[in-house]
């Protein structure tokens, strides 16, 4: 105990603890990553009222949370209007960002590690890299869905690598030069 307190409502004094709390990095292996991005959200925020950007964010937050309780995911981090979220399989980090054409999404498998609210490793900065990368070479298109070649051996024998055209094989991504990006076809 570290002291007490008279608080309102209270006939005695309550007391306030001290919690030792260890933070320890989780390691998250082969995660099956999800990171989106709103293209030219930057620009947006700079002539749009803070109101119209709070209800843009807030339908984000909602879709979001739509998609990680509906598909098994989980929020790993948010800045912004990105977001990283991780997914039990392939299968369903594929399938919660086919639900949302009209925004950016890098899906990788790769090793994350979280501590405490940062998140951090190759994963992460493969997926950033190449959602960045592949956005700024193919101009202002939105709702593109980017795989990386990691993610896309995952998806052997579902009917979603059917649905993948290699788009990049030179992406210069750091530590990874064999790396290629396919983007999802539209099922039309």
């Amino acid at each position: 105990m570290v002291d007490s307190f008279t608080l309102n409502g209270f006939a005695e004094q309550i007391p306030v603890y001290r919690v030792a709390q260890r933070h320890r990095t989780h390691v998250l292996a082969d995660a099956w990553i999800l990171l989106s991005d709103i293209r030219r959200f930057h620009q947006f925020t700079e002539v749009e009222a803070t109101s119209r950007i709070e209800r843009v964010l807030d339908t984000l937050d909602l879709l979001v949370s739509v998609a990680t309780r509906e598909f098994a995911g989980t929020v790993r981090s948010s800045r912004g209007d990105e977001h990283c979220l991780t997914f039990p399989d392939a299968s369903r980090a594929m399938s919660a960002a086919e639900r949302h054409l009209s925004i950016n999404f890098c899906l990788h498998r790769g090793t994350l590690y979280a501590f405490r609210s940062f998140l951090y490793g190759a994963g992460v900065v493969v997926a950033h890299e190449v959602l960045g990368t592949s956005i700024r070479r193919l101009g202002g298109n939105d709702g593109n869905t980017f795989v990386t070649s990691a993610m896309q051996e995952s998806l052997y024998g579902s009917p979603w690598r059917g649905r993948l055209e290699l788009l990049f094989s030179d992406l210069p991504v750091a530590r990874f030069p064999e790396l290629k990006v396919f983007r999802v076809k539209s099922e039309q």
